[in-house]
């Protein structure tokens, strides 16, 4: 589980590092002002990285919370941050805020099959959300 968790967090932290090379190489140049974050979306990535920290220490409850509020400040939040808090929903045995996130990325194209494979994700479907989830697909 460690280290399932571990590969979903390295893309964000890709980006995050990505976004502040240009914000940093930009501000150099004297034009960062035109591409900075708004607060809006500052405010998601800062709460999407504290969820994600949360779940290296293995405070699933913590992280979910953290992904809710984040979600309040991007109209669309990231697949993958719906992914790991329904991994997180999961694990604390919240199956109705579970099946919102994973709701929101099969609507977005992925496979409900492969989610099924998933190890963390087989006591989910064998419950009534899980059931609910597979009939709503």
């Amino acid at each position: 589980m460690y280290l399932h968790a571990m590969r979903l967090i390295t893309f964000r932290v890709r980006i995050v590092c990505l976004v502040f090379l240009c914000n940093c190489s930009i501000g150099i140049n004297g034009f960062a002002q035109d591409l900075e974050l708004n607060d809006s979306l500052k405010n998601y990535y800062r709460l999407a990285n504290l969820a994600e920290l949360e779940v290296l220490d293995s405070n699933y409850k913590n992280a979910s919370a953290y992904y809710s509020k984040a979600f309040s400040f991007k109209k669309h939040p990231f697949c993958s941050d719906h992914y790991n808090k329904a991994l997180c929903d999961v694990l604390i045995n919240d199956y109705q805020n579970a099946y919102k996130s994973l709701k929101y990325i099969v609507q977005y194209g992925y496979s409900l099959d492969s989610l099924k494979k998933i190890e963390t994700f087989k006591p989910y479907f064998s419950k009534a959300y899980g059931v609910k989830l597979i009939a709503f697909n």
